[in-house]
């Protein structure tokens, strides 16, 4: 009896071992042919392929002025991914990278080189601002700390005029700090390195930081010119970002120089050299201007940037016009950006002649300015717009389409490539449009993949969020301004300054001579195809 109930447990046992043995065996089969079919698949590592799979990949979110991007109780972190990317983000940790556009078939081809993305570059303080080596020299004992407000391109504008009035004034100029868009809830600063291109703009004209003002004014600004009416309060925040004492002579007044009328809030003072000097005539040597938006009067809207040739004589001598423009090509964006943008476009559009839309007019957000701008019934026209409108008035007015000049430039049997740049709040009038456009016409081809989709499957989400960058809607505005910028074909938003600060770096040089790339109103044109419509109903 002892002996049967033993062999009955060797039997049994041996019956759960070869079962065991059979399981394994068909365990390891099967991963033996996944890595075989695959050449991906690894245990206990990610593959290299997948991690470029991420790379490969690339929505189209941009911060406009006076946009609602977010709600107060929001956090920007929510345009990019949550629960499903965490492996992603867990992966991509390398500090340096390389992205590889799909190689260049044709002379219309987004350029093939690789586009190498070093983390640090996103980090780039104003230090030894002396060993940058300035075209424009200004007086080195005098400055300007440009009191900057509103918007993030308002805020650009507002820079704009600053340098041109420290270059008129002989100051160097205070490279200051920005601020982020209200929609973000709290009002934070933002470093210059994350709005702008430093050593571009220093290589231009003296610059100088603002720890280093700081020293060289003691702590203390003497003077604050007013681009605007201001008291007190509105320069509290300049205050803080210095961390500088501000003299003032009365309670609820500032120091020096009312700027105008109580009411004026821009283009009130000539870009004439002589005014400017007779208007802001101290010898002050540490100035704040305040609250800086618009106070020039510009004649020059609607010109191209160009830098100044390296053999000028005397800044004196530069015309005003041409100088403003000079700055305007100074201002660029971070060289940073302008990586993403060539990686985002040799991964997803690769071609050169690609077509850009920027339509800014979402009821939520623009609608309630343009009710205050009292310019020819401008809500009703924008209200009575549709989204085919908008379509046929690109398919209408674009000339790859119907220019025979443009058509030998490529193969016009292939796509178009359209991307679309609006408010989030407008995205499902984005889609209309892209529904409306391949209906008019079939060569018409959507961006596969959005925007912040792309950023956020790559590598790059590294370099923000290790280089401390205030806000990550910064990126994908800036990014989107720069596709903007290196379209061919560029369908801009009238009244918008997104669209105004990009419009005049549009232009390349062939053949010794200056060509200014493809624009047009969408507003315009889509006006005058709502009016055809509405004439024909």
């Amino acid at each position: 009896m002892a002996k049967n109930y033993s062999l009955s447990y060797i039997k049994r046992h041996l019956i759960k071992i070869t079962l065991f043995i059979v399981i394994l065996c068909l365990i390891l089969e099967y991963f033996s042919i996944m890595e075989k079919t695959s050449g991906t698949f690894r245990v206990g590592k990610v593959s290299k392929d997948f991690s470029k799979s991420l790379l490969s990949s690339s929505l189209t979110v941009s911060t406009h002025e006076n946009t609602s991007l977010l709600k107060s109780d929001e956090s920007p972190i929510h345009f990019f991914p949550t629960q499903e990317l965490t492996e992603t983000h867990s992966i991509l940790k390398k500090p340096t990278t390389t992205v590889n556009p799909p190689a260049a078939s044709s002379s219309n081809m987004y350029p093939s080189s690789k586009i190498k993305i070093i983390c640090s570059t996103w980090r780039k303080p104003l230090h030894n601002v002396s060993a940058l080596s300035s075209q424009i020299t200004l007086a080195p004992d005098r400055f300007l700390y440009p009191g900057l407000i509103w918007g993030p391109n308002n805020q650009i504008v507002g820079l704009f005029q600053s340098i041109y009035v420290a270059i008129r004034l002989n100051r160097t100029l205070v490279v200051p700090l920005f601020q982020t868009q209200y929609t973000e809830g709290k009002i934070k600063s933002v470093p210059d390195y994350q709005r702008i291109d430093v050593d571009h703009l220093c290589s231009f004209v003296s610059c100088i930081s603002i720890e280093d003002f700081h020293k060289k004014c003691h702590g203390s600004m003497d003077v604050v010119f007013q681009a605007m009416p201001s008291k007190t309060r509105d320069v509290e925040k300049f205050r803080r970002d210095t961390q500088m004492h501000i003299n003032m002579s009365e309670e609820y007044k500032l120091s020096f120089y009312p700027c105008c009328n109580n009411s004026a809030s821009e283009n009130w003072l000539s870009l004439n050299q002589q005014v400017i000097r007779r208007t802001f005539n101290t010898t002050a040597p540490c100035a704040l201007f305040a609250n800086v938006f618009r106070p020039l009067t510009l004649k020059s809207i609607g010109q191209i940037a160009i830098p100044l040739d390296k053999n000028y004589t005397t800044v004196r001598q530069i015309k005003d016009d041409r100088l403003y423009m000079a700055i305007v090509d100074s201002v660029r964006r971070p060289k940073c950006i302008t990586q993403l943008a060539d990686a985002y476009i040799g991964a997803n559009i690769r071609t050169n002649e690609f077509v850009a839309v920027h339509w800014r007019y979402d009821k939520n957000d623009w609608l309630p300015v343009c009710r205050g701008l009292k310019r020819y019934e401008l809500c009703g026209v924008v209200t009575n717009i549709t989204s085919e409108d908008v379509a046929r008035a690109i398919i209408n007015n674009l000339p790859l389409l119907h220019d025979k000049n443009e058509m030998h430039s490529r193969n016009i049997s292939a796509a178009v490539s359209v991307y679309i740049a609006t408010p989030p709040s407008m995205k499902e009038f984005k889609l209309e449009i892209f529904d409306h456009l391949q209906k008019l016409d079939p060569r018409i081809k959507k961006v596969p993949l959005d925007l912040d989709v792309y950023l956020s499957k790559s590598v790059f989400n590294e370099c923000w969020n290790s280089t401390g960058w205030v806000s990550l809607l910064d990126i994908l505005s800036l990014t989107e301004m720069e596709i903007m910028r290196k379209s061919k074909y560029f369908f801009y938003s009238h009244f918008s300054t997104w669209s105004d600060n990009i419009r005049p770096l549009r232009w390349n040089r062939s053949e010794g001579k200056i060509q200014r790339l493809f624009e047009a109103s969408i507003l315009d044109l889509s006006e005058t195809v709502m009016k055809k419509r509405t004439k024909r109903n």
